[in-house]
């Protein structure tokens, strides 16, 4: 598979590769995860047009198991030919803090290689959020790539209006029980590319001005040469965040 491949192409490839996961591998936990995931947004897809649906996608690794699996039920969306049709997926990233370099190259590469309309308002998010459905007036539903342990996540639910005092649209939350090392086993085995920052010792992307590598995996090599181990190396999901600032 490639860049140039259609979405529908795209979308039969991971709907195979992650089926024949199901069938045949026995991590029996990252099934069950996957396999909860797929009944979000399948109900998603058979509740909403393809128009009125939008991704939240800021690059990092949990919005991208996200991608991926949605990319792969697109295959089985009830509407082959509106599926056929769909040239791009509708995304918003909204952002209030400078980004990384490694991290924009990142999303545009992903953008161009997924066939991803990505729409970015650098304001605060209830704002931002306001700004896109003013723009788009088609979005009802919004896919999130939030997880319990993300900070305001404890009391989230797969599927739930926006608050009160927020901009309307329908919350999904298909990985919302996912832990840190479950996102990183989907991004492994299916070998998804990634942002290269979590080579570097990247647990939490968030800005330049607030980010550093997780301090818990830092090793000294030569006797001082200082050193990051990869993300996926972190054995303790709870210290996720210890590089946020």
């Amino acid at each position: 598979m490639n860049s140039s491949d259609s979405l529908y192409n795209k979308s039969k490839y991971y709907n195979e590769l992650i089926n024949n996961f199901i069938t045949n591998n026995k991590d029996i936990q990252l099934i069950s995860k996957i396999q909860e995931s797929i009944k979000i947004i399948d109900q998603t897809l058979n509740q909403f047009n393809l128009n009125e649906i939008s991704l939240s996608f800021n690059g990092g690794k949990d919005c991208l198991v996200m991608l991926i699996l949605f990319i792969s039920r697109l295959y089985e969306f009830k509407d082959k030919f509106q599926l056929i049709k769909l040239n791009k997926i509708q995304c918003i990233l909204i952002n209030y803090e400078d980004q990384f370099p490694e991290l924009i190259q990142f999303i545009e590469e992903t953008c161009h290689f997924y066939n991803l309309k990505l729409i970015q308002y650098n304001n605060e998010l209830k704002l931002g959020f306001k700004n896109y459905l003013i723009d788009y007036p088609n979005i009802k539903s919004i896919i999130i790539g939030t997880r319990l342990t993300d900070p305001f996540g404890g009391n989230l639910k797969n599927c739930q209006k926006t608050d009160n005092n927020w901009p309307y649209f329908i919350r999904i939350h298909p990985i919302l029980t996912w832990n840190y090392q479950e996102i990183w086993d989907f991004l492994l085995k299916f070998q998804i590319n990634y942002c290269k920052l979590y080579d570097y010792g990247y647990t939490s992307i968030g800005g330049i001005n607030s980010t550093i590598p997780n301090p818990n995996l830092k090793i000294i090599e030569n006797g001082d040469k200082i050193k990051y181990l990869p993300a996926y190396e972190l054995k303790d999901g709870s210290k996720e965040r210890d590089g946020r600032l």
